[in-house]
């Protein structure tokens, strides 16, 4: 039987490679084009054009935006993943008091609490996403494909489900085996990654109040946005969710686990670098000369 943890590994490691070989695809295909004129569609380029424009082709239904969703929607994701993640805590600690009993509890009662910091962690991360989703963000009409749809909304689960793989308290739901608390403690690694956390979820906050401050008056209207760390990278809200997931890594550190969560931030790594260099093409393309000069997602590196 297929453990959780492959699970989740092949669900990150597909998401990873399934994002890169579009990325890629999207390049070869503008290459081809590029290359291909009129007098040599039979080259080479003209061969993989071709090719790439027929695999593109949407059908009546895909035109009409039947398999598109709002963007908007994006709220979706943060809700679910809050409710999922609050329900997964309740019964993570309800398992524990049942199976492991009360002198478990008062004999390391403070280290259990720092195997929950993760989770913590995710709670605040994904009701804070769903309040901005709510209250702060201003959202066109525009649209995403419903695979992005259904990534995004099952990532948040699937992030939840490898914290407790990482933290053990996944061998507690199915097995009942109580966690070994001996290797749990708060010290300056554990604190470092609560601390980054804090830091990166503040400027994500900034940065997408940023965004709607731009598109308070007109929902299809768009600025250059500047202040925080705008002035550096064209997607700061993206390198801040880069450095939550990072942090969040350090405050279940040491772990037997970690394997997993290094196939998650590289998801997100990934997922978020081709968004953020999307982001800063459309930025060049729609304000030419008048849009200073940035890095897409990580300053001096990308």
């Amino acid at each position: 039987m297929i453990s959780l943890a492959a699970w989740l590994a092949m669900y990150f490691v597909g998401g990873s490679v399934m994002a890169m070989c579009t990325y890629f695809a999207t390049k070869v295909d503008k290459i081809a084009a590029s290359k291909t004129t009129n007098c040599n569609r039979l080259s080479l380029w003209g061969l993989v054009y071709a090719i790439s424009r027929q695999s593109r082709l949407r059908s009546p239904l895909v035109s009409q935006h039947v398999l598109d969703v709002p963007k908007r929607w994006f709220t979706h994701f943060y809700l679910l993943g809050f409710m999922f993640n609050c329900i997964c805590i309740f019964v993570c600690w309800s398992c524990i008091k049942k199976q492991c009993g009360y002198a478990y509890l008062s004999h390391g009662h403070a280290r259990i609490g720092f195997v929950f910091i993760p989770l913590i962690c995710m709670q605040i991360q994904t009701g804070r996403r769903a309040y901005e989703c709510l209250f702060v963000c201003t959202f066109s009409e525009s649209r995403m494909s419903i695979v992005h749809y259904l990534v995004g909304i099952s990532f948040y689960p699937a992030v939840t489900l490898s914290i407790l793989v990482c933290t053990g308290l996944e061998s507690l739901l199915w097995s009942g085996e109580c966690l070994s608390l001996d290797s749990w403690k708060f010290d300056k690694v554990q604190f470092f990654g609560v601390l980054l956390f804090v830091y990166a979820s503040i400027h994500q906050y900034n940065c997408h109040k940023i965004l709607a401050s731009i598109r308070t008056s007109n929902r299809e209207a768009y600025g250059i946005p500047y202040g925080d760390w705008f002035q550096y990278v064209s997607a700061p809200h993206y390198l801040s969710e880069v450095l939550i997931y990072f942090a969040i890594g350090f405050s279940f550190l040491p772990s037997e686990s970690l394997w997993l969560w290094v196939l998650v931030l590289g998801f997100v790594v990934i997922i978020l670098s081709i968004s953020a260099i999307h982001t800063q093409q459309w930025y060049q393309k729609r304000f030419g000369e008048k849009y200073p000069k940035r890095f897409a997602l990580i300053p001096y590196i990308l």
